[in-house]
């Protein structure tokens, strides 16, 4: 890939800048839970999110092709395992741990592409990504062990499993959608608008099952704060999708993956300003193996 003229002209300022914003939505969801549950939170995000893409897409395309049964197996598998579940268990599991950590395990995301890359055929399995993979699993293994006074040592919580699903999860989905761009029969914003979309109703539905509601009722104690932060979260995550693919225009995927090695820097530091959490030397040593291991993992992203 020849080196655009916009990135010769600003360089890595861009790709820093999506990790740069893309953690606010950790510490926008947990102030929002302060006024709401976090499963309603995720739903109402997915659903606007999914509108807001559905009207572009709509608005700028003339004709829509119907999706065929294949495609319909596809986008279930986008949208039940790559945006509610992994979504849901992030999220759940955000109102229990530090966006610190929860951020650090999201690292995982490259690993398990890999991996269902490899089964699905997509990739293949080198020996730069295998030591990538080893050297991610030995960086993110002490901040899953790092507990306070009142949790079970060397273990780990159904807290910091749920966010090992969400990765996991959303990997899978982002395998689903990957089949679905191939054909080239659907534009990429509307198989992610209805796929979003579709994940915030069954979250909706999962949140009324889950979280207590009073009949139809959600347990929301301020409507206006809660939909403030949604809003805010729902903005950052909208404009972080459109730059990413910009950025893919300009940059090598491994680029801005690279870059995206600064994303949990960010995180703790919104969520030591914003929440008042703190960041242990693990955080900080963790972050550095991870980002090691994703980076002789990215060397070898194009076998």
């Amino acid at each position: 890939m020849r080196i655009s003229r916009f990135a010769k002209k600003w360089g890595i300022i861009p790709p820093i800048g999506l990790f740069m914003l893309f953690p606010l939505t950790f510490s926008f969801a947990k102030l929002g839970f302060n006024f709401g549950p976090p499963i309603l939170f995720i739903s109402f995000r997915m659903i606007l999110c999914g509108l807001l893409l559905l009207i572009y897409h709509f608005l700028t395309t003339e004709k829509t092709k119907p999706f065929s049964k294949d495609d319909w197996k596809l986008f279930f598998s986008a949208s039940v395992i790559g945006i509610a579940l992994s979504y849901i268990s992030v999220n759940w599991a955000l109102k229990h741990i530090a966006v610190a950590k929860a951020s650090i395990i999201i690292l995982s995301v490259p690993f398990f592409s890999l991996l269902f890359e490899y089964f699905h055929g997509f990739a293949k399995l080198t020996k730069n990504k295998i030591f990538g993979l080893f050297i991610g699993i030995i960086g993110i293994t002490p901040i899953l062990l790092q507990k306070t006074s009142t949790e079970v040592a060397f273990s780990i919580s159904i807290y910091e499993l749920a966010v090992i699903v969400a990765a996991a999860s959303y990997s899978y989905g982002w395998i689903a959608v990957k089949q679905m761009i191939k054909k080239q029969t659907h534009p990429t914003v509307y198989i992610n608008g209805l796929r979003i979309f579709f994940g915030g109703i069954l979250a909706l539905i999962a949140s009324s099952f889950i979280e207590e509601w009073n009949g139809i009722i959600p347990p929301v104690t301020s409507w206006v704060n809660f939909l403030w932060y949604v809003s805010l979260a729902s903005s950052i995550a909208l404009i972080c999708y459109s730059l990413y693919g910009f950025l893919l225009k300009h940059y090598t995927a491994s680029m801005v993956a690279f870059c995206g090695f600064t994303e949990p820097l960010f995180a703790a530091l919104y969520a030591w300003f914003l929440l008042g959490e703190k960041v242990s030397l693990i955080f900080f040593f963790s972050m550095i193996m991870v980002s090691f291991g994703l980076y002789v993992f990215s060397q070898e992203t194009n076998q």
